[in-house]
Protein backbone atom coordinates (compact mmCIF):
# COMPACT_ATOMS: atom_id res chain seq x y z
CA UNK A 1 0.00 0.00 0.00
CA UNK A 2 1.20 3.29 -0.79
CA UNK A 3 0.48 6.76 1.37
CA UNK A 4 0.23 8.91 -1.29
CA UNK A 5 1.55 12.49 0.85
CA UNK A 6 4.66 12.70 0.22
CA UNK A 7 7.19 14.56 3.07
CA UNK A 8 5.30 13.73 5.86
CA UNK A 9 6.77 12.38 8.19
CA UNK A 10 6.07 9.43 10.67
CA UNK A 11 4.79 11.07 14.18
CA UNK A 12 3.85 14.54 12.47
CA UNK A 13 0.30 15.86 13.24
CA UNK A 14 0.99 17.72 10.24
CA UNK A 15 3.53 17.79 7.36
CA UNK A 16 6.04 20.44 8.81
CA UNK A 17 7.78 20.66 5.35
CA UNK A 18 5.20 22.01 1.70
CA UNK A 19 4.58 18.41 0.98
CA UNK A 20 2.60 17.58 -2.32
CA UNK A 21 0.41 14.30 -2.73
CA UNK A 22 1.15 11.79 -5.15
CA UNK A 23 -0.43 13.05 -8.79
CA UNK A 24 -0.27 16.99 -7.79
CA UNK A 25 2.14 17.96 -8.99
CA UNK A 26 4.37 14.53 -9.89
CA UNK A 27 2.76 11.75 -11.64
CA UNK A 28 0.26 9.92 -9.88
CA UNK A 29 -1.16 6.45 -8.93
CA UNK A 30 -2.74 5.85 -12.85
CA UNK A 31 0.68 5.06 -14.17
CA UNK A 32 1.92 1.78 -14.90
CA UNK A 33 5.05 2.40 -12.60
CA UNK A 34 5.07 4.90 -10.25
CA UNK A 35 8.59 5.84 -7.52
CA UNK A 36 7.85 6.70 -4.45
CA UNK A 37 10.31 7.16 -0.93
CA UNK A 38 10.39 3.49 0.83
CA UNK A 39 8.59 5.60 3.68
CA UNK A 40 5.30 5.86 1.81
CA UNK A 41 5.33 1.78 1.24
CA UNK A 42 3.71 -0.27 3.61
CA UNK A 43 2.30 -4.05 3.30
CA UNK A 44 -1.24 -4.66 2.96
CA UNK A 45 -3.06 -5.89 6.38
CA UNK A 46 -4.39 -9.81 5.79
CA UNK A 47 -7.60 -9.09 6.75
CA UNK A 48 -8.09 -6.92 3.38
CA UNK A 49 -8.78 -7.81 0.15
CA UNK A 50 -6.63 -6.46 -2.64
CA UNK A 51 -9.40 -4.43 -4.08
CA UNK A 52 -10.05 -2.96 -0.18
CA UNK A 53 -6.84 -2.06 0.49
CA UNK A 54 -6.40 -0.21 -3.05
CA UNK A 55 -9.78 1.69 -2.13
CA UNK A 56 -8.22 3.20 0.99
CA UNK A 57 -5.64 5.70 -0.80
CA UNK A 58 -6.07 9.59 0.26
CA UNK A 59 -9.73 9.64 0.95
CA UNK A 60 -9.33 6.63 3.71
CA UNK A 61 -6.30 8.25 5.03
CA UNK A 62 -7.61 12.03 4.72
CA UNK A 63 -10.51 10.46 7.01
CA UNK A 64 -8.42 8.64 9.33
CA UNK A 65 -6.15 11.36 10.19
CA UNK A 66 -9.60 13.95 10.45
CA UNK A 67 -10.73 12.05 13.38
CA UNK A 68 -7.86 10.19 15.04
CA UNK A 69 -5.13 12.65 14.59
CA UNK A 70 -7.34 15.83 14.76
CA UNK A 71 -10.31 15.14 16.36
CA UNK A 72 -8.84 12.17 18.33
CA UNK A 73 -12.36 10.63 18.85
CA UNK A 74 -12.35 8.38 21.56
CA UNK A 75 -15.67 5.77 21.61
CA UNK A 76 -17.56 7.52 23.49
CA UNK A 77 -17.64 10.50 21.08
CA UNK A 78 -20.56 11.41 18.99
CA UNK A 79 -19.31 11.99 15.77
CA UNK A 80 -21.37 14.66 13.17
CA UNK A 81 -20.55 13.72 9.60
CA UNK A 82 -22.46 16.48 7.20
CA UNK A 83 -23.35 14.92 4.26
CA UNK A 84 -21.93 11.49 3.61
CA UNK A 85 -21.66 11.69 0.11
CA UNK A 86 -17.92 11.54 -1.19
CA UNK A 87 -14.70 9.18 -0.63
CA UNK A 88 -13.49 10.96 2.33
CA UNK A 89 -17.04 11.40 4.62
CA UNK A 90 -17.50 7.45 3.64
CA UNK A 91 -14.84 5.92 5.64
CA UNK A 92 -15.26 8.63 8.07
CA UNK A 93 -18.72 7.14 9.03
CA UNK A 94 -17.05 3.69 8.38
CA UNK A 95 -14.31 4.79 11.46
CA UNK A 96 -16.41 6.22 13.17
CA UNK A 97 -19.07 3.40 13.22
CA UNK A 98 -16.16 0.60 13.96
CA UNK A 99 -14.80 2.85 16.65
CA UNK A 100 -18.30 2.90 18.29
CA UNK A 101 -18.72 -0.65 17.81
CA UNK A 102 -15.46 -1.51 19.54
CA UNK A 103 -17.20 0.57 22.26
CA UNK A 104 -20.32 -1.75 22.55
CA UNK A 105 -17.91 -4.76 22.38
CA UNK A 106 -19.31 -6.03 19.19
CA UNK A 107 -17.68 -7.22 16.22
CA UNK A 108 -17.52 -5.29 13.41
CA UNK A 109 -18.79 -7.59 10.00
CA UNK A 110 -20.11 -4.89 8.01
Amino acid sequence: MIDPELGWQAGEPVPKVSGSILGMPADGTFAEYVAVPAQNVYSKPGALSWDEAAAIGLAGLTAYRAIFTRGRITKDDVVFISGVAGGVQTFVLLYAKHKEHRRCGQATSE
